[in-house]
């Protein structure tokens, strides 16, 4: 059947289960789009928290700098070897006087006190 202007006319039940189909169509998409949304929040939550959780953690003990770069993954949190030397001296009244110095001039009086 044509229209008056020479469109065809489908048949009404026709026309209905198109709108049906079309309207569930959209709510499937949507649906499955806010599910991802869904997912993809509560995945951001989680690694909020899992950053925040490393931050109270290591932050009592590091500074906020190293905290900053465990969290952006440029130092490895399963640990490295290495080879080191440690020296353990005893030397009277040093701490005291680190504790009033500059970083450089406790190296340069470390240094004299060594040589």
């Amino acid at each position: 059947m044509r229209s008056e202007t020479g469109l065809v006319m489908r048949n009404d039940l026709f026309n209905e289960a198109l709108k049906a189909v079309v309207l569930a169509l959209t709510g499937a998409i949507g649906f499955g789009a806010s599910r991802r949304f869904d997912r993809l929040f509560e995945e951001s939550l989680a690694a909020q928290r899992e950053r925040e959780h490393i931050r109270d953690m290591f932050g009592r003990y590091v500074s906020d700098e190293l905290v900053d770069k465990i969290l952006s993954h440029k130092v490895s949190l399963e640990g490295e070897r290495r080879n080191a030397t440690i020296m353990f001296i005893d030397i009277r009244n040093f701490t005291s006087l680190a504790e009033k110095a500059e970083p450089h001039r406790d190296t340069q009086q470390f240094l004299q006190i060594v040589e």
